[in-house]
């Protein structure tokens, strides 16, 4: 049985989070033997309680914030005693390890995002380190994301390795729910990654004259008092909303017509992929790896990035077209099964076996 090291900065919520908890939870108990290493304290979050509730061996170094070389001594006391035969970086957990990283393990790195997106500062450099002199793997989460890993790190496209992210089809496979209204979600951390000042203005926008469009930001994060004050002074409060985190966002998806996204990056979005899941007809910015799973036309409106007025277009062309929904959703919903997680957890079981 192999021995498999999964690390992550900390459990907060979060895509790359939500990946790992799903990969601990679903691998293979009788060929892979599983530990989580994060390095900050728990957080509380729902994937914290994820990890207790399932009972995923974790362990937290609970890490303060910065640059701690004597933290190096914490994660070598982990993996001394662990022995792992596969160690799997995310996000920005590989600098402590590179020190650590022995010539027989299978050493892989999932990115997250686009690859120039990791490689700013320091974080540069431990890219660098890591793949052309540790021996580790990058492993793309879309066609996109490991284009750009070939492309910023000068590797032959064929040497990285691409496992799209997954989810769980069946807990999205919900019923819908009927209303009178004409509802919009959208799922993730209210950051400025998000873009969420400008969803709400397009909403403004294109909704104006559409009472019975509804918006509802799944999420929380550092801009939630800004963006609910952008709501107000629009006179929308009654119209969008910020739920914070929730555990059931498969009941908020079922409750919805349509999956909004206005991100100026992404990667892979796992939030994306459930309201696929869901039936949900999709508008998005084109960033990232988005167009690998949204075709536009087909399952949704894909949009540059910034473009009010071609967003406001997508906006007012669904929120007034019941039968375009309705295609678009089956069609979501229909494609939505290449992503499944358990295709995902296969996929990494084959690179863990090396």
């Amino acid at each position: 049985m192999k021995k498999v090291l999964i690390v992550i900065p900390s459990l907060a919520q979060g895509g790359g989070q939500k990946f790992v908890m799903d990969l601990a939870l679903g691998i293979d108990k009788t060929q892979f033997q599983v530990k989580v290493l994060v390095y900050y304290k728990r957080s509380d979050s729902v994937f914290d309680h994820f990890a207790e509730e399932h009972g995923i061996d974790t362990v937290y170094l609970n890490k303060t914030v910065g640059f701690h070389p004597s933290f190096i001594k914490q994660v070598k006391a982990v993996v001394k005693d662990y022995r792992p035969d596969v160690i799997h970086t995310h996000l920005d957990s590989m600098l402590y390890l590179l020190p650590l990283y022995k010539r027989k393990q299978i050493k892989l790195h999932t990115v997250h995002t686009l690859a120039e997106k990791e490689t700013i500062g320091l974080q540069g450099v431990v890219r660098f380190l890591a793949y052309k002199l540790r021996g580790v793997v990058p492993v793309g989460i879309s066609d996109t994301v490991a284009d750009s890993i070939a492309r910023e790190h000068k590797i032959k496209r064929h040497k990285v390795p691409v496992v799209y992210n997954g989810v769980d089809c069946k807990r999205y496979d919900l019923p819908r729910v009927p209303s009178d209204k004409i509802r919009l979600v959208t799922v993730g951390n209210v950051y400025n990654v998000k873009n969420y000042a400008f969803l709400v203005d397009c909403f403004a926008e294109a909704c104006r004259d559409v009472p019975e469009a509804t918006l509802t930001i799944v999420g929380d994060g550092v801009l939630r008092g800004a963006i609910e004050e952008q709501i107000a002074s629009l006179g929308l409060s009654e119209r969008v909303k910020i739920t914070g985190v929730v555990p059931d966002v498969e009941n908020y998806l079922a409750d919805a017509d349509i999956y909004v996204a206005s991100s100026i990056f992404e990667g892979l979005p796992i939030s994306m992929l459930e309201a696929m899941s869901a039936g949900l007809p999709v508008i998005s910015t084109n960033v990232g790896g988005v167009h690998d799973i949204i075709k536009d036309g087909k399952n949704g409106i894909l949009v540059p990035s910034g473009d009010k007025k071609a967003y406001v277009a997508a906006l007012r062309a669904l929120v007034t077209d019941a039968d375009r929904r309705r295609a678009y959703g089956e069609t979501a919903k229909r494609l939505s099964v290449k992503y499944d997680e358990k295709i995902t957890v296969a996929g990494y079981e084959a690179l863990y076996r090396g």
